[in-house]
């Protein structure tokens, strides 16, 4: 037997483990994508099931103390507001004054 015998059996040799080794990948590809689909199905139906929980199960003890929560946030803020505007007033009243016993 001479190398150029066997050349044709080492040919087809490398083409069946070409072959093989496609087959496999595209199988162990597949699998993984329905994986990663399945995944974000289960994701997807996840946060639904949240949201629906979220809607359904908030009792009406937790709306109204969220309520108070955000009358008390709510109030707060225009206080702070309302200081705000006392110090631009008097700062104002100030700058008219200087501006005015400058003239």
């Amino acid at each position: 037997m001479t190398v150029t015998d066997l050349t044709p059996i080492s040919l087809a040799v490398m083409a069946v483990l070409i072959a093989g080794v496609w087959v496999m990948w595209t199988y162990f590809s597949g699998l993984i994508g329905s994986e990663r689909s399945a995944r974000e199905g289960l994701a997807a139906e996840l946060a639904a099931f949240k949201l629906e929980a979220t809607r359904t199960f908030a009792t009406p003890g937790a709306i109204e103390k969220s309520e108070e929560r955000l009358a008390i946030a709510i109030d707060r803020l225009t206080a702070r507001l309302e200081t705000v505007i006392g110090r631009i007033e008097m700062l104002s009243t100030q700058i008219a004054r200087n501006a005015a016993v400058d003239s």
